[in-house]
């Protein structure tokens, strides 16, 4: 009989350890990341003028590309609205109540050219509740589209929107009522690009002196034990958010995101849109999440990362498995709030994937750890041998989700020490 040697107490986890270490990367402080551009502009012009970024994707809804040349036209076009209504006199504060929709992205991107700021508005928000959110924030401005017009005109009794409501109908359906308030969005736009001003816009800073300070958007918390409040994030915080989440994720050009979280979400900002426009990649949207449509998207864009919180996982770990799981281009995908028995569920889930089929990359889940005392103790062991200073890690799971094409590249840490300050 042959003898076999016993492992030393303790080795398991020891090597279990290493093997953490080796796959976690540790991400500067946010304070210490330096900005890939001056402002928003700046970072717009690059990607929308520079032959090595103009051409490329920037943007995918449907069966519809906007490379990031585009993108540049369209916010131009918004920032032209923005010259023209909002008063200089008020915060340049705009309201956005519209679906995961291009129009979000392009009034985001032209406030940001203006320094004016976007307020995320929660379409799940109702009544007063919704009107205190819009007055709150001081939005002069809003942007909506026809299936939340009903929810709006019974949020606006008593509201004072000097800079008016504008209607989009460029992404309606079959199912979309008709236009019944405000003005029309594309035709404002237009009016409003022929009498453009340019750089002596009247309101926040011209495009040129736009400082890394100035706001570019309000974003609700959940309330859950109170009312929701804003949250202010300046141009900086969401470039040097998405520089950050850029060099995590591995994210380059030729990268398409996923946001199936909405855009009013900090989770699908700061790790969906940021990291797009600051690597030069492309972000696909959908216009409302659903967790059977979920991988058909991803195909159809060919999408290689995903953001998520974890209620979106648990729904996606919901769906029936199906034999070509696996067959899909994503590579990494970013959340939070990943309960450790949605994570267990994931891992067990790739376990019987790879029990019915091979598959050379798998593709990986990176989520921040806040607090030292829910790190899972070998990860924390890890990070106590690697360096004990720092903060935060990002414990990688093996997903169901997989790479035909991966690169494996790996996730990292975040600072979780909040976006911005809280305004009362």
């Amino acid at each position: 009989m042959e003898a076999v040697e016993s492992e030393r107490p303790g080795a398991s986890r020891s090597r279990r350890s290493t093997e953490v270490a080796e796959r976690v990367v540790f991400a500067p402080p946010l304070h210490e990341v330096p900005l890939p551009a001056r402002n928003v502009a700046a970072l717009l012009r690059r990607n929308g003028l520079d032959p090595g970024y103009s051409s490329r994707p920037a943007l995918h809804f449907g069966d519809r590309i906007w490379t990031h040349a585009e993108l540049l036209v369209e916010a131009e076009r918004f920032a032209a609205l923005y010259r023209t209504r909002l008063d200089p006199d008020r915060p340049p504060h705009v309201g956005i109540l519209l679906d995961n929709t291009p129009d979000y992205v392009f009034a985001l991107c032209g406030a940001g050219l203006v320094g004016a700021a976007v307020v995320g508005l929660n379409h799940t928000r109702r009544d007063e509740h919704l009107a205190r959110d819009i007055s709150h924030t001081d939005v002069q401005l809003l942007i909506t589209e026809p299936r939340h017009q009903a929810l709006l005109q019974l949020a606006m009794e008593g509201l004072d929107l000097c800079g008016g409501i504008f209607v989009s109908e460029r992404f309606v359906d079959a199912q979309d009522p008709p236009t019944s308030m405000g003005e029309s969005l594309d035709d404002a736009i237009g009016a409003a690009a022929k009498g453009d001003r340019g750089g002596d816009s009247p309101i926040g800073q011209s495009e040129l002196e736009c400082e890394p300070e100035t706001l570019w958007a309000l974003l609700f918390t959940s309330g859950t034990s109170a009312a929701p409040k804003a949250v202010r994030c300046t141009q900086r915080r969401l470039l040097t958010t998405g520089q950050r989440m850029a060099t995590m994720l591995g994210v380059g050009p030729d990268d398409i995101g996923y946001a199936a979280m909405p855009l009013f979400h900090a989770n699908s900002l700061m790790s969906g849109l940021a990291p797009a426009l600051v690597a030069g990649a492309s972000l696909s949207l959908a216009r409302r999440f659903s967790a059977s449509r979920f991988l058909p998207d991803v195909r159809h864009y060919g999408a290689t990362w995903f953001n998520y919180t974890g209620k979106l996982l648990a729904y996606l770990l919901s769906t029936p498995e199906r034999a070509d799981d696996a067959t899909n281009t994503l590579r990494i995908a970013f959340g939070n709030e990943g309960s450790p028995h949605v994570v267990e569920a994931a891992a067990e889930r790739d376990r019987r994937r790879h029990a019915r089929q091979e598959h050379e990359h798998v593709g990986r889940i990176a989520e921040p750890v806040a607090r030292r005392d829910v790190v899972p103790e070998d990860i924390a062991s890890a990070m106590r041998d690697e360096n004990d200073e720092h903060r935060g890690a990002a414990k990688e799971i093996e997903p169901w989700i997989a790479s035909r094409s991966g690169r494996g590249r790996q996730g990292g840490t975040y600072d979780a020490t909040g976006i911005g300050q809280i305004i009362g």
